[in-house]
């Protein structure tokens, strides 16, 4: 009989603060069959504010120790302090730093930058939940796309590996690696891409995609303050979304 397994996975707006941290601890505590975890960076805590990843892009555009750039590590550092509080700042700031120093040429440089969020978001969950930080290096092999890679087959092989372990995974989205071993990015909202395939690959019985959107009765761009709907099934979710 097929063990049931559950890949749950987290977009950037539902990693913003502590509290958010908190709130994944809850729903994987709450169900043991919940053993995967795919996050993105963290992504913007308001209206106008700035995603972690579009800060690393920006970041790449310098490609020198110049005032601008420090101001910009010391904002990605900051925002990783406000999801985990500020003991994960050396880490965060020395990861970045030799990430930011690689000699690389200009996409693979770019799509290293990129994939930092995720990564770094991966590794100190992992520490925050007590579970196992999954290198995409090991499992996931995309061509050299270095903006838009494509899965490799053989990586369903090695993801399938994962299901012997015995310790909840965290697997960070949005990225895997070449075969000359360099970092290469999906498309932009590639975390549900690399959902997806660990889905497959692990052959699990449910893939969760959570969100922190609200949803309502009515549109409210069109209907001055609709009702907000608490609960709603699966079929009726469909169906709004149908209509």
């Amino acid at each position: 009989m097929l063990e049931e397994k559950i890949l749950s996975k987290y977009g950037g707006s539902s990693i913003t603060n502590l509290s958010d941290v908190e709130q994944i601890s809850k729903i994987t505590e709450d169900d043991n069959r919940r053993s995967y975890i795919v996050v993105s960076a963290p992504g913007k805590r308001f209206d106008g504010d700035t995603k972690v990843t579009q800060l690393l892009v920006q970041l790449a555009g310098f490609r020198s120790n110049d005032r601008p750039s420090r101001c910009i590590i010391d904002e990605i550092v900051s925002r990783f302090e406000h999801v985990y509080s500020k003991n994960c700042s050396s880490e965060v700031g020395d990861r970045l730093i030799e990430r930011f120093n690689q000699n690389l040429s200009p996409e693979p440089y770019m799509a290293s930058l990129k994939a930092f969020g995720e990564e770094m978001n991966a590794r100190l969950l992992a520490k925050e939940l007590n579970a196992k930080f999954i290198d995409p290096k090991e499992f996931l092999l995309v061509t050299n796309d270095y903006a838009n890679a494509k899965i490799l087959t053989d990586s369903y092989k090695q993801i399938a590996k994962l299901k012997q372990t015995d310790i909840n995974c965290i697997i960070p989205g949005f990225y895997g690696y070449t075969k000359n071993e360099e970092i290469a990015t999906f498309s932009f909202g590639g975390s549900d891409l690399t959902g997806s395939i660990f889905a497959k690959g692990l052959n699990v019985t449910t893939y969760e995609n959570f969100t922190d959107c609200t949803i309502y009765a009515a549109d409210p761009r069109i209907v001055n303050e609709p009702k907000k709907v608490e609960e709603i099934t699966y079929k009726e979710l469909r169906d709004l979304s149908y209509s």
